[in-house]
């Protein structure tokens, strides 16, 4: 059994995962840090881990689920500073290891496990794409256009990007082409109706300059684009339908992200991308912006 982040990254580990095991009928269950308590404790009701062989968790920072987690029969792969710096495990397995992706963690690891293993240019090619994004230093062609697909599907995600690159990413379809081309519309439509706020905030003897929106869909797109025509340090897109805030910055910035969401938002993440709750802690800091006219 497999559960994993339902992000670009989480779903790239289950395919990196599957190729090198030559299981092609993994079940798997994807879902978030904030979420992992809940789908973890609903599994659980269903199902004892005394009857299966071993259960994997990708790509999830779930140190604090520590209680459900710490078992024998549990294998914990993960790449976020959070859980490296935060872990606390006695009896579970882990590979935690600071890494620019959860997908390329697993193929350097599972590289040395099956070494006659031998992936093809393609599969090569959409680990590539995936740790690029991941990253977000966006050098891959086309790894930002893939995370649009992935969050174009409309229900089981997993199910289809695994029908649509469970093999390595030889292009787009048609269909592909036409869920990129609506989003670019939907973010340009997105900026010219957002309205951004803004902050001067000292930290560590700095002070950054804060820009922020609000935004249900096209996060990324959005963030960057406050940070660049604001000339932001920091970018907080809030989303208030599923009470999320994501954190990202100006690459200038030294800021770990994942720390100071961990601070506001009792959440986490990378250095340069992360994300918490829209919780009374972050409600207060936000008293301290002011609209741009």
């Amino acid at each position: 059994m497999v559960f994993t982040d339902c992000d670009l990254d989480g779903v790239g580990s289950y395919c990196v995962f599957k190729w090198f095991t030559g299981n092609k009928d993994i079940p798997c269950e994807i879902t978030t840090v904030n979420n992992f308590r809940k789908t973890f404790t609903t599994w659980l009701q269903n199902n004892k881990l005394s009857n299966y062989e071993r259960v994997f968790i990708f790509d999830l920072d779930v140190h604090e689920c520590a209680d459900l987690v710490d078992d024998s029969k549990i294998t914990i792969i993960d790449h976020h500073e959070t859980h490296v710096d935060n872990a606390k495990y006695n009896k579970a397995t882990t590979i935690l290891k600071t890494y620019t992706s959860c997908s390329k963690l697993i193929y350097k690891e599972l590289s040395k496990v099956y070494p006659k293993v031998k992936l093809t240019p393609q599969q090569k090619l959409l680990i590539l794409m995936i740790d690029d994004y991941d990253c977000y230093e966006l050098k891959v062609p086309h790894s930002y256009d893939l995370n649009i697909v992935l969050w174009s599907y409309k229900g089981k995600r997993l199910e289809k990007f695994v029908r649509d690159f469970g093999t390595g990413f030889y292009g787009f379809t048609s269909f592909h082409q036409n869920m990129i081309d609506f989003n670019y519309k939907k973010i340009a439509r997105l900026k010219r109706e957002c309205k951004v706020h803004q902050a001067s905030i000292p930290i560590g003897g700095d002070t950054y300059k804060f820009v922020s929106t609000f935004a249900d869909s096209c996060i990324n797109e959005m963030a960057d684009y406050i940070l660049d025509v604001h000339d932001g340090d920091i970018g907080l897109v809030v989303n208030v339908r599923t009470k999320k805030v994501s954190f990202r910055k100006n690459k200038r910035v030294k800021i770990n992200l994942g720390k100071l969401a961990n601070r506001l938002t009792d959440g986490g993440g990378h250095e340069y991308a992360a994300g918490g709750m829209l919780n009374e802690n972050f409600l207060e800091f936000t008293k301290l912006f002011q609209p741009i006219d």
